[in-house]
């Protein structure tokens, strides 16, 4: 059985006819379990009884309603103290009792029962205690389904208020004051309209959620009241058609519609209607239910269920970007190195200088792009330390007025106590604003305009920070950057965080530059939102956590060239290790090197006293660098290494570390933080 509002709303207007009904109060109840009975989805045998417990002490349930009950357990059932048997345990525990006839608490009447199962449901009462006892009776295969147990708590609940209302009939004196106790309890608007669409019942649910005072509401059309005008037209030969059908039929469906509220608001709801007949007149009941929270936790789910496929998104393409990045770098390693070997060689009027030259140029801005591609991909060795964001912002800002036209003004604001360090690297912070203030830039290029660029304290709690993928409770800064243009198209804004993807022209445009960003902000434990209004501007949010420690200037350190040692380098690229090979030789060092890291093995066996340094690439075939390093401490133990690769994650320098490799350093290499590096570690420099 799939219980559904379908059926919940059913049963609810069912009883609500049974409210206003003149029958007796017993046939009120034998209805209410042919109601339930008759109910397909559930399931359910076509039997079925309803106890109510006596108003004087001593409190025993009576049997007052049952439905094709046999005749020897109709005697037996008459009175049921509290506590025996499964209705009296239900009344007194008042909770749901389940079970089949072979449970030993059937105690005396088990004898007569047949192989059914049992829904027992409490009627509650307000205070908390039982009013009564329904048991219904499934098929033993089937019952016990924890949807039937919600839809018939519902049930429960609704027919109390008609039993309490029978209880206190002495005070009423109609049945319009039944209806109104029971829809004044009532959590959603109910609405009754009588032939000619006027309002004859407006409960206090639909003032609170409309507006109008009952007072206000009775006997006008419930068209001018909460129909907006653009759904008037369909709205009145539907409504009028209904009144016109048979008083039992009940709408097929709950519907999700727009309703007017009395300030003019139009608000999300979801209908049901029911016809019922009133002193020989057609009237229609409508039960309204207030969705604007469940529409909020639609989107709300539907926006993170985008971010996070977005996540996986750019996970997955910075991942094989991060491998792209590291073949690249070997072959613009080798291009670079080749090249400049050349030109050095070369006289100074040589005339395939100028090619050479040229080939070095786009070398480099082919490492450039792979940087690039790198940082998209958090895989870039970057040092990151505690640095102080306010700081870095205001010296970047300096370097954007220079690049960017004197018609697009930029704005710095920055929270007095905003002084608040963040672990990262300079580099990481000038990219962030130097490509998000870029599109903006462009965003205003033809019309001018203004970058607001804030940053405050902000504390996320853990609600907070949960609805922002990427993002723990705690201290952040959070830094703002808006625009004043033409804001990002709709069907744009899912697609701005991939690499490669941009709307500029060709020559304009590489599409690295947020990819970079959300990656570099990624890589900070940060995470990044937009607030774009088409035709309006753009506003980037960054979060990233901030850190107890203090920034302090570093002090770069000139790193010294030219050695002596006796250098074991391994690298299954051929011409990146020919090129690092010489260009080391001809600064003093004495080079072997090995393409093949199981041959390279063998000859440190021979000889491990010809080497006082080892440095080996990572990605090798047969054997990786980090392996290649287990090997040669055990047979030497002290010997330094310095492993290069193209792409760096945490495990894998934790794990270096671990090992004994004294330094990673990222590829393409340069050769004074080579050099630098080799003489650190042999005690030189």
């Amino acid at each position: 059985m799939r219980s559904s509002n379908k059926d919940i709303q059913t049963v609810l207007s069912s009883v609500m006819r049974l409210a206003v009904s003149q029958e007796p109060f017993s046939d009120i109840l034998r209805h209410f379990l042919k109601i339930l009975t008759s109910l397909p989805n559930l399931n359910l045998i076509n039997r079925g009884v309803l106890f109510l417990v006596d108003e004087e002490p001593p409190h025993n349930l009576r049997l007052r309603a049952a439905r094709n009950l046999p005749p020897d357990l109709n005697n037996l059932c008459r009175q049921v103290p509290f506590g025996h048997c499964l209705c009296g345990q239900c009344a007194a525990e008042g909770r749901i009792i389940l079970a089949d006839n072979s449970d030993p608490r059937y105690q005396k009447y088990a004898n007569v029962s047949q192989p059914y199962g049992h829904y027992c449901i409490p009627i509650p009462d307000q205070d908390g205690s039982t009013l009564g006892v329904f048991t219904l009776y499934a098929r033993i295969e089937d019952h016990y389904d924890p949807e039937i147990v919600e839809l018939l708590q519902i049930a429960a609940i609704a027919i109390a208020g008609i039993i309490r209302l029978q209880r206190s009939a002495a005070k009423l004196t109609s049945s319009q004051h039944y209806a109104k106790a029971i829809t004044n309890a009532a959590v959603d608007a109910i609405i009754m309209m009588d032939d000619q669409v006027r309002v004859t019942l407006w409960n206090p649910a639909a003032t609170r959620l409309f507006g109008y005072a009952e007072e206000e509401a009775m006997g006008r059309n419930v068209h001018d009241l909460i129909v907006p005008d653009n759904y008037s037209d369909a709205y009145r030969p539907a409504l009028a058609s209904f009144l016109k059908r048979d008083q039992k039929e009940v709408l097929a469906r709950t519907v999700e519609v727009n309703a007017r509220c009395r300030d003019g608001r139009e608000i999300p709801v979801e209908l049901s209607l029911s016809g019922v007949d009133i002193n020989g007149h057609r009237h229609a009941v409508g039960i309204i239910r207030d969705i604007r929270r469940r529409r909020q936790a639609e989107e709300e789910r539907i926006e993170l269920d985008r971010q996070l496929q977005q996540s996986w998104r750019l996970e997955a393409v910075g991942t094989l970007a991060g491998g792209i990045a590291h073949d690249f770098n070997n072959i613009t390693a080798s291009v670079l190195g080749f090249a400049g070997m050349a030109l050095e060689e070369l006289p100074a009027d040589s005339p395939i200088r100028s090619d050479l030259e040229h080939i070095i140029s786009a070398g480099r801005r082919a490492k450039e792009i792979t940087r690039q591609i790198l940082t998209f991909s958090r895989g870039q060795d970057l040092h990151c330390s505690p640095l102080r964001l306010d700081l870095m912002l205001q010296e970047t800002i300096k370097l954007l007025r220079a690049s960017i036209p004197t018609a697009i003004k930029i704005d710095l604001h920055i929270a007095q106590e905003c002084q608040a360090s963040i672990m990262a690297d300079p580099l990481q912070i000038h990219q962030i604003l130097m490509n998000i203030c870029a599109n903006s830039y462009y965003a205003m290029r033809r019309h001018g305009g203004t970058i607001d660029i804030h940053l405050r304290n902000t504390t996320l709690s853990a609600t907070e920070a949960a609805a922002i993928i990427g993002l723990s409770p705690g201290d952040h800064a959070q830094l703002s950057i808006s625009d004043t243009g033409t804001g990002i198209p709709p069907e744009v804004l899912p697609k701005i965080f991939s690499p490669f993807f941009t709307t500029k022209p060709k020559p304009e445009g590489t599409g690295m530059g947020l990819a970079i960003v959300h990656g570099i902000v990624t890589k900070l434990n940060g995470a990044i939102q937009i607030k774009n209004s088409p035709g309006l501007g753009a506003t980037f949010t960054i979060y990233l956590p901030t850190c107890q420690a203090e920034a302090e200037p570093i002090t770069p350190k000139l790193p010294a060239m030219g050695g002596h040692q006796r250098i074991l380098l391994v690298d299954d690229e051929a011409p990146l290790a020919e090129i690092t090979a010489r260009a080391l030789n001809k600064t003093g060092y004495n080079v072997t090197y090995k393409t093949d890291s199981l041959e390279a093995l063998e000859t440190f066996k021979a000889h491990p006293g010809d080497f006082d340094i080892i440095l080996t690439d990572q990605t090798m075939p047969n054997m990786t660098g980090i392996d290649l390093a287990v090997e040669l401490l055990k047979i030497k133990a002290h010997i330094p290494i310095i492993m290069f690769t193209g792409i760096i994650d945490q495990d894998t320098m934790q794990y270096a570390k671990e090992i004994g490799i004294r330094k990673i350093i990222l590829k393409p290499m340069e050769l004074n933080k080579l050099s630098a590096a080799i003489q650190q570690l042999c005690g030189e420099g």
